[in-house]
């Protein structure tokens, strides 16, 4: 029976300062094997949050497949770059734009709304999900005279466009109502995805004959994330458990409009759907509800070109008409693209009346960050439980145990011993034959924490430079960031030597004269490198190791140990989850 228990991997306890009763909590990461459970969607929930979710304040906050559970999962048919590469557009975030109030439209009328909206030059034009089937509308006439629109407009404007109908009806007729609509000629389908089940979108997107794009829709998702204490996070509901059923955009409250969800989760939900942890393909993100021509630069400042601009009101409501309000958001994408303000690019002459109208109607954009720095600000990230999940060298020797290390590590804590001292002690414990095998070990088990690709956007976007100060091993260290295309020379870590029998830790970055703390990878050398006087100072880190560093800067992020340290001495720091999180405080500076 052994082989079947579930395994608690790790508790992070979390006890907020002036804490009452019963608000402290945790974060638990619990694994269980694959031989519980089949590989569908419906059994992963049910092992991992099944009855558990119903034992009181307790969220599902992360889901981490195995290889194997996610090898049944084909994913998206085309993706991000499949449906850029359909529609012939690379370069630009799409616009997407939505029926509006057609409940007891006739054919004539809503094919005119949909002529209309894709004249204005809009990529995707969806159904409203509340669009069934019905007598006045059926599914294959709608199909065929939206279709009709989108290849009259297509003469006028040369631009191809998608348009999802509503996919709907009982459960058992779904793959039989998709083959009708697309035997109609429609080329996406949208897909109401919490009602129906994840499986069934995984099934409908693994069908070869269903072979167009599937847009997912977030009804009934309120259900589910919003509680900071029940349910299932935004992140999970909305980004990984789309992406692995296969569904090719996924639609998400905006954190701009009139159903908002904050910005942190907002971005967790984009890095959800486009990250390197699964191997299905990137699915587009479409922030959603609420959205102008005004918000675009915040769009894009905040989720990048890889994005669906998504609206309803803000293309039908415009003084000229829904086409003028689809010209108006190519032309706010075109001013943000070139790097204008939205005002300016708008009086600046040409054919620009739709955009200034809109403007003069919504608002222009607000500004993008409360936040300035008044000297250059350099920011320095911690590597091992801060980027990554987990803290690596006490990962590698327990899992390769070999004889004496936990000696050692008892020395490091006491301060017997210094961390060079005991890190190159334990390493020299293991035969330089296993290094393959150790940096394997750890690409497959570190994981990076969420939102990480997200901060180094925002520093490169910010004109903030971006270091990693890491206590780990190069052999480890530079496998792990590669993929994030990281300079070398912004990356401080450990060196190692394999010419021997036993690996060899190398210290490249030792401290300088003033510490004599024998750190092997000196933190507060680095950080004074860059005078006071002259940066603002940012430390990210979680441990002890951390401490000296956030003595010397302006901002401190923390997490676990650092948190607790710095609150037992009074130094200011914001203490934080995901990288979302951080990106977060610095966009809006609430420090």
């Amino acid at each position: 029976m052994e082989k079947h228990l579930g395994r608690v991997v790790s508790v992070e306890t979390h006890e907020p300062d002036g804490a009452r009763p019963g608000e402290r909590y945790a974060d638990i990461t619990i694994e269980y094997p694959d031989v519980n459970f089949s590989r569908d969607i419906p059994a992963l929930l049910v092992t991992v949050f099944g009855k558990l979710s119903m034992d009181g304040r307790i969220k599902l906050t992360g889901l981490k497949p195995s290889g194997e559970f996610l090898s049944a999962f084909p994913g998206p048919k085309l993706g991000l770059e499949g449906v850029r590469a359909y529609l012939g557009v690379n370069d630009r975030p799409l616009l997407m734009s939505i029926f509006k109030s057609v409940i007891g439209y006739d054919l004539s009328g809503l094919r005119e709304q949909f002529l209309q909206q894709a004249l204005g030059g809009v990529d995707l034009i969806k159904d409203d999900e509340i669009l069934f089937e019905n007598p006045l509308t059926p599914l294959e006439r709608r199909v065929e005279a939206c279709m009709s629109a989108a290849r009259e407009a297509e003469s006028v404007t040369g631009q191809k466009l998608i348009y999802f109908a509503n996919l709907t009806g009982p459960t058992s007729k779904l793959r039989e109502n998709a083959l009708r609509a697309i035997d109609a000629g429609v080329n996406g389908l949208l897909f109401n995805v919490l009602a129906y089940g994840f499986d069934a979108l995984a099934e409908l997107a693994a069908d070869p004959a269903v072979n167009v794009p599937i847009a997912a829709h977030p009804a009934m998702a309120g259900a589910y994330y919003p509680s900071p204490h029940y349910g299932i996070s935004a992140s999970v509901l909305l980004g990984t458990l789309i992406r692995i059923a296969g569904a090719d955009l996924s639609l998400f409250p905006s954190p701009y409009g009139s159903v908002v969800m904050p910005k942190a989760e907002n971005l967790a939900v984009q890095d959800a759907l486009v990250n390197d942890a699964l191997p299905q393909k990137a699915v587009l993100p479409v922030p959603s509800a609420g959205i102008h021509p005004g918000l675009v630069p915040l769009i894009v400042h905040d989720f990048g070109r890889d994005v669906v601009v998504n609206a309803g009101g803000g293309v039908h409501g415009h003084p000229l008409g829904a086409a003028a309000g689809g010209q108006a958001f190519r032309q706010a994408i075109d001013a943000v693209l070139a790097g204008q303000d939205l005002e300016a690019y708008a009086s600046a002459g040409g054919d620009r009346e739709q955009l200034k109208l809109a403007i003069e109607r919504w608002g222009g954009a607000p500004p993008l960050s409360k936040r300035t720095f008044n000297k250059p600000p350099v920011l320095f990230c911690d590597f091992d439980g801060t980027i990554t999940l987990s803290d690596n060298i006490v990962a590698v020797m327990k899992q390769f145990d070999p004889p004496g290390w936990r000696p050692i590590v008892d020395d490091i804590v006491a301060l017997r011993k210094s961390v060079r001292q005991g890190v190159g002690e334990m390493f020299a414990l293991i035969p330089s034959a296993r290094r393959q095998e150790i940096t394997d070990y750890i690409l497959s088990t570190a994981g990076i924490r969420p939102g990480f690709q997200s901060l180094l956007d925002w520093c490169k976007a910010s004109g903030v430079e971006f270091y990693v100060t890491s206590g780990g091993i190069d052999f480890f260290v530079y496998p792990m960031l590669a993929p994030f295309e990281i300079p070398l020379d912004h990356i401080y870590c450990n060196g190692s030597s394999f010419e021997g029998e036993r690996i060899e830790i190398l210290w490249p970055h030792a401290c300088d004269g003033a510490c004599d703390n024998d750190c092997g990878m000196c933190k507060t050398t680095v950080i004074r490198r860059f005078p006071k006087e002259q940066y603002t100072r940012i430390l990210i880190g979680d441990s002890v190791t951390d401490f000296a560093g956030a003595k010397l800067v302006d901002l401190v992020f923390s997490r676990s140990h650092l948190t607790e340290r710095c609150a037992e001495l009074g130094l200011p720091h914001i203490p934080f989850e995901t990288f979302h999180d951080v990106v977060r405080h610095l966009d809006e500076g609430d420090w």
